[in-house]
């Protein structure tokens, strides 16, 4: 399977570490320690397989949550340093930054992006 989320997740913790401390892969619907990011591979679909049927290629989506007790500009400062990051490795943006509402605990605000990329076998990022 052609799966380069570890990476991904390393290279958006490293890059929103000096604004955020908590980085995580599982989702909270109310993270104890903020700001907090919220990394998630919504989809890795496969694109193209060889004659032996073995995946050659995938359409990785990956969406990005930042939460803060702060305001929505602190919230999109800390997305817009992960935005910058998964366009150094040749992300697309496909949805966001939009603040997420509607959510129980109306104390925490949220802001989310969506990104995706073509990824073949072998790929670097």
């Amino acid at each position: 399977m052609v799966d380069k989320m570890a990476e991904v997740f390393s290279r958006v913790n490293d890059a929103v570490k000096t604004l955020c401390g908590s980085v995580s892969q599982t989702y909270q619907e109310r993270p104890e320690n903020l700001p907090h990011v919220f990394v998630d591979m919504t989809d890795n679909a496969v694109m193209v397989t060889d004659m032996e049927n073995a995946e050659c290629a995938v359409m990785a989506t990956i969406e990005i949550t930042a939460y803060t007790k702060q305001n929505l500009a602190s919230a999109k400062e800390i997305l817009g340093m992960a935005d910058s990051e998964m366009h150094r490795m040749d992300f697309q943006r496909i949805c966001g930054p939009k603040q997420v509402t509607g959510t129980e605990h109306a104390d925490v605000t949220r802001v989310m992006a969506r990104y995706q990329r073509l990824i073949a076998d072998g790929d670097v990022l």
